[in-house]
This record gives C-alpha cells, structure tokens and sequence, in this order.
C-alpha cells in the first residue's frame, strides 16, 4: 500500500548557536618538591687526634628538676626453679598469688558441684508435678491452661532469683495456684 500524498511533519526552526571563544588553557605549573639531605656519620666515626669529642650525653643536666624525683624501689627478684634436664628457668609465683588463685579454684568448683545438686534436685521435685499436669493435660486437652502454668511458672522461678526485681509476684503466684487447681493440683495441708 502506498501513500496518495507523503504525511506531512510539523517543523521547529531551532536559531543558530551562538559562537563563542576558544578557552585559553595556561600550562599547567608545579613547585618540584625538594629537601635538604640529612647527613648521617658512618658507625665508625672518631674525633681526630687532639680534639675531643663531645656526645650529646656530656651535656650538662639542668639544675633544677622540673619534677621532684620519685624514690626509687628495688625490684624483687622472682625466685626459679629449673626443670630437670633442660636449660628452662620457671619463675615461682608469690604466696599470695597462690593463695588467690587456690581460693578462686575452689569456690569455682563448690559453687558449680552446688549448682548441680541442686538441679538435679529440682528436676527429681518437679518430675511429678510435671507429669501429673502432662497427664491431666492429654487427657482434658488444656494445652492453652497448661502454657499459662509453665509461664507464671517461669515468671515466678525468675522473679524469686532476682532476676525480675521490678516485677510484683503475687499476682503471678495467684495465676499460678489458680491454673494448679484447674488440673486438681493443690497444697498439701501439713496436719
């Protein structure tokens, strides 16, 4: 298919550019670095014979301190031991490092063997109450009642150990009696 007339297109007559000059570019210039060169004696440098020589450890000091002089201590010396067919010194630590290091070591260790018995004593106490609530739990389908048990639980265990000082635990404790009675669970009488 071919066109009757040719589509005609608007135009935009653009004017012309203006001319301007050429930039004039300087050569660019730069200070050439420089530095003095730093004269270092040879090792083996020695006054000649008849003059002598000064080192800058033969200056007078200062007679005035510009601060008190300290006394100074002694340093002790640290007692060794040798190891048997070596040539290794050990340095002995003092007394009252020993002392330190034995007591840290054995409070460490009585108070993790403490932490453990006691652990295990709470997990033998809290088995069967836990086992009784599980049962009663599968049976009754109270899983929602038994969440809230192991929280105010939980909120109640961290509130006695002090890591929830802020926190008020009576009402935790009445969730948490209130949420035991549910499942049957209540405080032996002592008669």
């Amino acid at each position: 298919m071919e066109w009757a007339d040719p589509p005609v297109l608007p135009q935009l007559l653009l004017p012309e550019a203006p001319t301007l000059p050429a930039p004039v570019l300087e050569v660019p210039r730069a200070e050439i670095p420089s530095y003095r060169p730093l004269v270092v004696p040879p090792s083996d440098l020695r006054a000649p014979p008849g003059v002598k020589g000064t080192t800058q450890y033969d200056k007078p000091e200062p007679k005035q301190p510009l601060l008190p002089k300290l006394p100074t201590r002694e340093i002790p010396q640290v007692p060794t031991v040798r190891v048997p067919f070596t040539e290794l010194d050990v340095p002995v630590p003092d007394g009252v490092v020993l002392t330190t290091a034995a007591t840290t070591a054995v409070v460490s260790v009585a108070a993790t063997l403490t932490a453990t018995s006691l652990f295990k004593w709470l997990v033998t106490a809290m088995k069967p109450i836990f086992k009784t609530a599980w049962t009663k739990i599968t049976k009754k389908k109270g899983l929602s009642k038994f969440l809230v048990l192991i929280w105010s639980a939980g909120l109640l265990t961290a509130s006695y150990a002090g890591w929830m000082e802020k926190m008020d635990p009576t009402y935790v404790a009445s969730i948490l009696s209130g949420t035991l009675a549910t499942f049957s669970i209540t405080r032996e009488k002592k008669e």
